[in-house]
Order: structure tokens, then C-alpha cells, then sequence
């Protein structure tokens, strides 16, 4: 897994797909997952490294509160802990919370 980037490095990679997993169908097929990154947020004012992450997934499956691991082409393979925080008829938001030194 790589080292976590930085706001700015996300910042990069807004509105592009992250594939998350790899999960697998019970008989072994492997299931895609891919989320888009749509928003990231400054937690404190003047805290470049307390900010927030919000992904937007299909709307089934769910994935639920954990750490997964999301692989973006730039930022390579992460382990992200996320909460889903919305969902409707279009889709799941997940958001990860960062707060560092």
C-alpha cells in the first residue's frame, strides 16, 4: 500500500474513478468496484493535513463503515477507512476523515 498523499495530491484526482477491493463473487468471479472522488474538504482552517474525502458509488452493493483498499493509475493502492454517509435511488457518498501532524 502506498503512503497516504497529501490534500493536494487528492485534489488532483477530483472527479476520477477509484477502483475498490478486489472482492469476489462467492464462486471465486471477481466483482468490480469503482467509486469517483467528488469532494475534498479542509476540516480546520489553516490545517492543510485534517481534511475530508466524500466518494460517490453505485448504489448496490453497500459497502459498510471499514478500511478498503482504493487504487487510483497517480496516487496507486491506499487503505482508506470510509463511512457511508448518504445514500439515495443514484448511488452511496462515502467520506474518509484525515488528521495528520
Amino acid at each position: 500500500m502506498s503512503e497516504l498523499p497529501s490534500q493536494e495530491r487528492f485534489r488532483g484526482a477530483l472527479n476520477q474513478p477509484f477502483q475498490v477491493g478486489p472482492f469476489t463473487a462467492p464462486d471465486g468471479t471477481p466483482l468490480p468496484f469503482q467509486v469517483q472522488l467528488e469532494e475534498v474538504r479542509q476540516q480546520v482552517p489553516g490545517g492543510p493535513e485534517s481534511f475530508a474525502l466524500r466518494f460517490r458509488g453505485p448504489a448496490s452493493p453497500l459497502l459498510e463503515q471499514g478500511t478498503y483498499p482504493f487504487t487510483h493509475p497517480q496516487l496507486g493502492t491506499l487503505a482508506l477507512f470510509v463511512v457511508p454517509v448518504a445514500r439515495d435511488a443514484a448511488g452511496v457518498d462515502y467520506e474518509a476523515i484525515f488528521n495528520r501532524g
